[in-house]
């Protein structure tokens, strides 16, 4: 997978074809992970968001709350979290489902790299404020890393977990153990070091630079045969804790315990999807008791806990539908009941839900998908009014991309001045996006603002990398240049499709 500068992700074969291009970012592609069963994408972007996509290209997720570029994504081991660091100066975990569960705050200036340990419970952070930072999964401040003279741009831990590499600004590599101890600094390389990567066996460390090289670092440590194959499988086995009932030699202590959460993990899934079926419920609670049993350390009454989870997940799903429906205030209700249930048994997902947001959220969801649709068909005024509606409920719930299409409708349905307040939101927001620009410029020159049509066209002219896009922009400018209008009925008709 390959995040671009073009706004898209692509997945190609290992013999180099191209299988999918992923669109729907609206601006640079920064960071690129797939989750460990390879089914799941998540790509972090400069549109501030961060997106989830399946192997056959299809948009699952869209991640929304960081307030700046989006640089590194990272997958637990568990597949269940994904860690996302920002030019906001934050990492964000999120789960699958698009639930923000912690917002990690503590550095002073981006965060670039991000990584995961192989038992799921740390995260290394990589920033522009010269440090690496490592913290749990609840979100607390564990260790500092300070040695590096400048940005750190790459995270990676060896395969057992005790090992962090980092890559740096600064033209080093160095090596810190779990505790926040320094360990080593690899020099060599003549320029920035952007990404770090442990062999499987944890003996060797890759290390790629601005200095058009990639260097391989050997004799790092000596494992023994025995604990590398487990070490080889230890993502597998994290993921299917079935095989690692199996293999008795690769169970340790602790890596029992990290499993333990995988048995979680299935149980809070056949809890959420049983609809409160009898046998579904029992099956979850028999995962519950599993991990309860793999580590008994855990804060865990299996009973209580599936049947908060079916109930929280009915709730959740009323309170959806009625926020959709515009009855936001009684979806504020079933949101918080659900959120109570957190009281009863521990559910990370309900914790850090603000159900008034939530509402808001999914009834502007609804009425955005209920513009975009009325505005396609013509019916502009009616378009407006949900525009409207969903602005006096969530204003910065409206992203570019939603007043662009009103915007770009409304005027080939020659309704230009009256959705030119959408045109201009949608410029303010992304200014540097070509075609948001390009759709103001039609409303200008619908409107008589030939001037400001023609270096809207010209913006967008020299932004697109679509020659036949690039040609029919370039025609639009010479004709409103000699005074001729190209927008007849026809090419406004063609336009919309």
């Amino acid at each position: 997978a390959s995040g671009s500068a073009d706004n898209t992700v692509k997945l190609w074969n290992r013999q180099g074809q191209l299988l999918q291009t992923l669109k729907g970012h609206e601006n640079f592609v920064y960071g690129i992970a797939f989750s460990p069963d390879g089914e799941t994408i998540a790509s972090g972007s400069a549109d501030n968001t961060v997106k989830l996509w399946n192997r056959q290209g299809q948009l699952l997720q869209t991640l929304k709350g960081h307030e700046n570029f989006v640089y590194g994504i990272a997958f637990s081991p568990d597949g269940e979290t994904i860690a996302s660091g920002s030019a906001d100066n934050t990492v964000k975990l999120w789960n699958r489902q698009g639930q923000l569960l912690q917002t990690l705050k503590g550095h002073e200036n981006f965060v670039y790299g991000i990584a995961f340990s192989p038992d799921g419970e740390t995260i290394a952070s990589g920033s522009a404020d010269n440090t690496v930072k490592l913290w749990n999964r609840q979100g607390q401040l564990l260790q500092t890393l300070k040695g590096h003279e400048n940005f750190v741009y790459g995270i990676a831990f060896s395969p057992d977990g005790e090992t962090i590499a980092s890559g740096s600004a600064d033209n080093t590599v160095k090596l810190w153990n779990r505790q926040g101890q320094f360990l080593q600094t690899l020099k060599g390389h003549q320029d920035w070091v952007f990404d770090i990567a442990f062999s499987p066996d944890g003996e060797t460390i890759a290390s790629a630079s601005a200095d058009n090289t990639v260097k391989l670092w050997t004799d790092l440590r000596i494992e023994d045969l025995t604990k590398r194959g487990c070490e080889w499988l230890n993502d597998y086995l994290i993921t299917h804790p079935q095989e690692l009932e199996k293999l008795k030699i690769c169970q340790t202590d602790k890596r029992i315990k990290v499993v333990a959460r995988s048995w979680i993990t299935k149980g809070e899934k056949l809890a959420r999807e049983s609809k409160g079926e009898a046998e579904k419920l029992e099956q979850a609670v028999a995962f519950f008791e599993k991990a309860l049993k793999w580590n008994p350390d855990l804060n865990l009454k299996p009973k209580v806990l599936a049947a908060s989870l079916a109930e929280a997940e009915k709730l959740m799903e009323e309170g959806t539908k009625l926020a959709r429906e515009g009855k936001i205030e009684v979806a504020v209700e079933k949101y918080q009941r659900a959120k109570e249930l957190d009281k009863v048994a521990y559910i990370p997902n309900l914790k850090n839900i603000d159900p008034e947001a939530k509402a808001k959220y999914q009834g502007v969801d609804a009425l955005l998908e209920q513009g975009r649709k009325l505005v396609k068909e013509g019916k502009v005024k009616e378009a407006i009014s949900s525009y409207k509606q969903a602005e006096k409920i969530y204003p910065t719930q409206i992203y570019a991309k939603n007043w662009d299409t009103l915007c770009w409708f409304g005027s080939l349905y020659e309704k230009a001045a009256n959705v030119m307040f959408a045109c201009e939101k949608a410029v303010t927001l992304s200014p540097k996006n070509g075609s948001i620009v390009n759709s103001r410029g039609l409303a200008r020159a619908l409107t008589g603002d030939i001037k400001g049509a023609i270096a809207d066209f010209q913006v967008s002219v020299e932004w697109t990398s679509n020659e036949k896009k690039k040609a029919q922009r370039q025609k639009w400018i010479e004709a409103l240049q000699a005074g001729k209008n190209p927008f007849t009925d026809e090419v406004l008709e063609s336009l919309r499709d």
